[in-house]
């Protein structure tokens, strides 16, 4: 055997071993991308067929089996970083695998929940304050209007006994004992005011509306609303808890937050439930009001207080 029969008998068995090791590659690429749903195609990896990557002209200098080796591996790491041509890996959720939160948005969601609730309660807080101060407002523009009509007409509002030649002739006249102490006077103390031009509203000074001297009853034509859709009112006896003397007293009306009447009390009186000009009413004291304070925490929202006068 001549130099040139070994040198092609060498090409030769070259050539079909790297054909070999290069079919055994391919067929775990295809195998790869059938799994992973990818068409499968030689010229991804490289921009000519199979059979113009392992020619049968090669020879030792120009394809080794070291760079063959070389090559296979190169593309190797190339497919399993999917940085091949025209090919790219599923991610993990297109498989349907769910990839975590890191901690960092965890965090960022923990912050915007704390913001979003430091919103609602400040915004509850606000309003809150906006009822107390109406209602603080209106409180204070029924004892000044109580306060005027007595300056105007040396008389109590409702208890006016010359309403209908002094004021207007549609209203109920009291019998001027100095005391709101008749049905027909809880109603007229609204209409009074009010024709007197010191109180906004109309009211027809009906006396079966106004209900009893103990009672927060009243209806809508006859009584002013509170913020809580309650009735004011306005009654001579003791129905201010711990209140041993009658008086004429102003009632908040039912409906009002327990911390909203703590609050009132603190701007109009001492704070305390059972003490002071501004107590809570004998009715609502076991659910408002524990040990002389104004039961907060209980949160109850059906409360009613008194003033007296």
């Amino acid at each position: 055997m001549n130099r040139g029969d070994v040198s092609a008998n060498y090409e030769k068995d070259f050539v079909m071993k790297t054909q070999d090791n290069w079919s055994g590659f391919f067929s775990v690429m295809r195998i790869s991308f059938v799994r992973y749903g990818l068409p499968f195609n030689v010229g991804h990896l490289c921009n000519r067929d199979s059979t113009e990557v392992v020619a049968a002209s090669a020879t030792p200098r120009e394809f080794p089996a070291a760079k063959s080796s070389v090559k296979t591996r190169e593309l190797a790491m190339a497919f399993k970083s999917g940085r091949l041509p025209g090919a790219s890996l599923p991610s993990a959720r297109k498989g349907g695998v769910q990839a975590g939160f890191t901690l960092i948005e965890i965090a960022i969601v923990m912050v915007v929940i704390t913001l979003i609730l430091a919103g609602v309660l400040k915004g509850q807080a606000l309003i809150d304050s906006a009822r107390v101060r109406s209602m603080a407002t209106e409180v204070t523009g029924i004892r000044a209007a109580w306060y005027s009509f007595q300056d105007r007409y040396r008389s109590l509002p409702g208890d006016f006994p010359s309403s209908r030649t002094q004021i207007d002739d549609a209203t109920i006249p009291g019998n001027g004992n100095g005391r709101i102490d008749g049905s027909g006077e809880r109603a007229g103390v609204w209409q009074q005011l009010a024709l007197a031009g010191l109180i906004k509203g109309n009211y027809d000074g009906l006396d079966s509306s106004a209900g009893t001297a103990q009672d927060i009853n009243c209806a809508v034509n006859t009584c002013p609303r509170n913020p809580f859709n309650g009735f004011y009112k306005i009654s001579y006896g003791s129905q201010a808890e711990s209140a041993s003397a009658p008086a004429n007293e102003i009632f908040t009306g039912d409906g009002v937050p327990v911390n909203i009447l703590a609050q009132l009390d603190n701007k109009l009186d001492d704070g305390k439930a059972d003490a002071g000009r501004f107590r809570v009413h004998r009715a609502f004291s076991s659910s408002c009001a524990v040990n002389g304070e104004w039961n907060v925490s209980s949160g109850h929202s059906n409360c009613a207080a008194v003033l007296r006068e």
